[in-house]
């Protein structure tokens, strides 16, 4: 038994083994039914599913074939829909900008509204209320392309039929009764949106984001930004085109659609543009310094960006908003720099301050951490000597996302 289905533009084939004929095959087709796909595109990625007691003798997993038992069927719907999102965000990884968050479109115009968000924000219960009118583009992952199109993904919702349950239930968007998107009508994201639910909101409200803090909060919130061409810029871009970032806060789900029914108003653009990114270049016995002390290094930036005077980074897979002292010191560091020469160079541009050394010192430690540099003890010789146990050592490297 096969059901054949479309994640985020990926044909994938779901293979049910259900010897026992106890309706795998119906329950997932019954919740995917808007994600089936039609006759005549073949699967790219084939996934074999069955329950643990009828999995005697699975076929091989392959680069092409993956396999998903559970001890149950509620189990197994909630692991196959992990599953296959996880595949589709693979798939579009540095093709498309991917927001973990909730999407509903305008039956006419195609606008999505994309409201983002963490786990446990809320982003199923606003998907429901924002489609009894709207559109239900999807309750997991925004997946929006380089012109602003936005590629549908109308999963099964991820839904508690009690507060205690800990396994949630697979519910199919038909059988909530959610609006489907028109049919032939493009999607486009019109506007980004960051969900802030407070039981004790009393007031709910709509307010502009920043775009600094925009981006560094919806960073947390995307797969494989770093992957992105020009990440940063894109996505600074993107959010100018669509009228910059809003937060809304609210209580209860039912008020979103009236707060979210009209566009805010026009604002002006923050002014931004791109920053010179550092790549960290090697230290010669030549240039070595023979002082002894800490060296720190700006560590290789995949993209930078100046906002209104303030310097905003993608490190590795972080996004990092450097206050002035930080953007001074990350330009000061493009090669191994001793921490002396950064001192000087804060006080030369900030003036002198009795706990300059101290303040310094901070700085650099607290840019350390954060990835931003890395660091290295010199000894009195003409190189770097290894740091021994109880030296500082470098920051760690920060785990994917």
């Amino acid at each position: 038994m096969t059901i054949r289905v479309d994640i985020l533009g990926l044909p994938v084939d779901l293979v049910i083994h259900d010897p026992r004929h106890i309706g795998i095959e119906e329950a997932l087709r019954v919740s995917w039914n808007r994600c089936l796909r039609t006759e005549g595109v073949d699967a790219v990625l084939t996934v074999w599913c069955s329950l643990d007691q009828d999995a005697a003798d699975p076929p091989a997993a392959s680069p092409t074939l993956s396999l998903i038992t559970a001890p149950d069927v509620s189990i197994l719907r909630s692991t196959v829909t992990s599953h296959l999102t996880l595949m589709g965000i693979e798939d579009l990884a540095g093709t498309s900008f991917l927001f973990h968050a909730t999407a509903s479109s305008h039956p006419v115009t195609g606008d999505v509204i994309a409201l983002v968000g963490p786990s446990g924000r809320g982003k199923t219960t606003a998907a429901q209320a924002m489609a009894r009118h709207r559109g239900y583009v999807t309750d997991e992952t925004v997946a929006v392309l380089p012109d602003g199109s936005v590629l549908g993904y109308p999963k099964p919702l991820s839904v508690k039929a009690h507060a205690l349950d800990t396994i949630k239930t697979q519910v199919g968007p038909d059988e909530l009764g959610l609006v489907a998107p028109t049919p032939g009508v493009p999607l486009s994201l019109a506007r980004l949106v960051l969900l802030s639910r407070d039981p004790e909101c009393v007031t709910p409200v709509v307010e502009r984001v920043p775009l600094a803090s925009a981006i560094v909060e919806l960073s947390t919130e995307m797969s494989y930004l770093w992957k992105y061409p020009a990440p940063l810029y894109s996505l600074a871009r993107l959010i100018e085109r669509t009228g910059g970032v809003h937060r809304v806060r609210y209580a209860e789900a039912a008020t979103l659609p009236d707060l979210l029914s009209n566009p805010p108003a026009a604002e002006g653009n923050e002014s931004w543009s791109s920053a010179e990114i550092s790549g960290a270049g090697e230290l010669t016995p030549e240039t070595a310094p023979v002082s002894a002390g800490l060296q720190y290094r700006a560590r290789p930036t995949t993209d930078a960006l100046e906002i209104d005077g303030n310097i905003l980074i993608l490190v590795e897979n972080q996004v990092v908003l450097l206050s002035p002292v930080g953007s001074l010191i990350w330009s000061a560091t493009r090669e191994w720099t001793h921490s002396d020469t950064v001192h000087r160079t804060l006080i030369e541009s900030f003036g002198p301050h009795p706990d300059s050394a101290i303040l310094a010192e901070r700085a650099l430690h607290d840019l350390a951490d954060q990835g931003v540099l890395e660091q290295r003890l010199i000894g009195t010789g003409p190189g770097p000597k290894d740091p021994s146990p109880g030296d500082p050592q470098p920051s760690s490297e920060h785990p994917e996302k």
